[in-house]
């Protein structure tokens, strides 16, 4: 796709946002001043039973004689956290399904499909990420673009930790997935991973050969191991490497990593941030901002695809 076109798009979007998701967005506005006020109800009543408990049990405990457990407090308090958070948490729910499903359905082809992660047999088949226990995604989609089948995902990887005294859960991964189906098998395996530094002098992988690229912004940011050097070189086109970099970037990537295995490309772009939250809960939630920067997430994204599908040495 051309810049041309990318525009063609944008302003295609333009005019579905103001028929379509923007009369969303103001019906939402009345459940979020709905939901908004169940919370600060929620919040008075803490405000007002959490002080009434703790001297209340002070009283009993010194006053009275009675022998009342102090840790009844963190029970009350843990008991109002709760049903503080819980109307954010319902809002969050109802508006992100209301909002992402017509979204989506904007770049034709393409469904939104919640709290669906890339399996995790994939995932370990990209050698990324070898050593994880749990997947959990939170935002899905899938479609078809430009011929290839895409899966979009924010998703999580994390292994458990048990010791004696308390189990730790431990992130591997946490930011949002792209998992693009070639229509041709690949007859190795390339993989881009962010650069160790120094560390990268004596990092191997076994049956791996590492590579420079005649790039050297893109070889200050990333190594390459591949097992084939001549297809990794056809893989990663200049063109493909620009798209990554302006794909970190776009999504806020504090790393991207790749692989390519059989007619599979995988990319992992390390963020923190919510990518498709649509919504505001402590101001008005008619904000196009937000809906417009999930929008150019989709657009760096497709033109990192752009960038494979013109990749003529490799036929795609």
């Amino acid at each position: 796709m051309q810049e041309d076109a990318y525009a063609t798009l944008r302003d295609n979007f333009e005019n579905y946002f103001k028929a379509t998701i923007s009369p969303l967005l103001k019906n939402d506005e009345k459940l979020r001043k709905t939901y908004l006020s169940r919370f600060w109800l929620f919040v008075l009543l803490a405000a007002f039973a959490i002080p009434v408990c703790i001297i209340g049990i002070y009283v009993a405990n010194h006053l009275f004689e009675k022998n009342i457990n102090e840790g009844l407090v963190f029970f009350v308090a843990a008991f109002f956290a709760y049903l503080i958070y819980s109307p954010y948490k319902a809002f969050k729910k109802k508006v992100q399904n209301n909002v992402m499903q017509p979204f989506a359905r904007f770049f034709e082809g393409f469904s939104y499909r919640p709290e669906k992660p890339l399996p995790k047999e994939h995932i370990l088949k990209s050698k990324i990420f070898t050593s994880f226990q749990n997947v959990a995604a939170k935002d899905c989609f899938s479609g078809t673009y430009s011929g290839f089948d895409v899966q979009i995902c924010e998703q999580s990887l994390t292994n458990v930790r048990q010791s004696s005294k308390k189990t730790r859960q431990i992130t591997v991964f946490q930011g949002i997935i792209i998992a693009l189906e070639l229509n041709k098998k690949l007859s190795a395996q390339t993989l881009v991973l962010k650069n160790s530094g120094l560390f990268g002098l004596f990092q191997h992988l076994d049956g791996f050969l590492k590579i420079k690229l005649d790039n050297a912004a893109f070889n200050s940011v990333f190594d390459v191991y591949t097992t084939s050097e001549n297809e990794a070189r056809h893989l990663l086109t200049p063109l493909f490497l620009e798209s990554l970099l302006d794909l970190k970037q776009a999504l806020k990537g504090k790393s991207l990593q790749a692989s390519f295995f059989e007619n599979n490309v995988l990319i992992f772009v390390e963020t923190k941030l919510d990518m498709f939250e649509p919504y505001r809960f402590f101001s008005s939630n008619i904000n196009k901002a937000k809906i417009n920067a999930a929008f150019e997430r989709f657009l760096a994204i497709f033109q990192a695809i752009d960038a494979v599908k013109t990749n003529r040495k490799l036929g795609f």
